[in-house]
């Protein structure tokens, strides 16, 4: 049992956006977890590394409506949001869809209330698209979640 575990652990950590260009898709996984690592964090500043220019104005967005409210929510936190990321589809030459697993993290309902902790797990898919050679996150909103896993 404990050996299909690992295997199956292995397996899942080797799973990527492979579509026959290894040197891609680790750059392509590395941009979609890096992204929602610090943007799930709360981390706006680091998070505009990996995302493309004109997806700046969301996470200014979001930077701008966090209130004290929120400020208490995340101080209160034990630790830093949990990332996976669980699947990665080319969908043309230079665009992929990830899709992300995230726990532990604050979830902002409106803009006049404070957000809450999410502790279970919640999937969000987020594009990726290539330019110059390198992969940034594509974002069109503020990331909203898909369906909550019951596992």
């Amino acid at each position: 049992m404990v050996r299909f575990l690992l295997s199956a652990i292995m397996a899942f950590t080797f799973l990527s956006c492979d579509f026959g260009n290894t040197e891609g898709s680790d750059l392509t996984d590395e941009a979609a977890v890096q992204w929602a690592e610090a943007y799930f964090n709360y981390q706006f500043e680091r998070a505009t590394r990996y995302v493309t220019p004109e997806s700046r104005k969301w996470l200014r967005f979001a930077a701008t409506n966090m209130s004290e409210q929120d400020v208490e929510v995340l101080r209160k936190q034990d630790g830093p949001a949990e990332v996976s990321l669980l699947d990665c589809m080319q969908t043309d030459d230079s665009t992929w869809t990830a899709t992300i697993e995230v726990s532990r993290f604050m979830e902002r309902d409106s803009l006049n209330t404070p957000g809450h902790m999410v502790t279970g797990d919640v999937e969000f898919e987020v594009q990726i698209v290539e330019r110059n050679k390198r992969m940034f996150v594509k974002m069109e909103g503020l990331p909203r979640s898909g369906m909550r896993n019951r596992d």
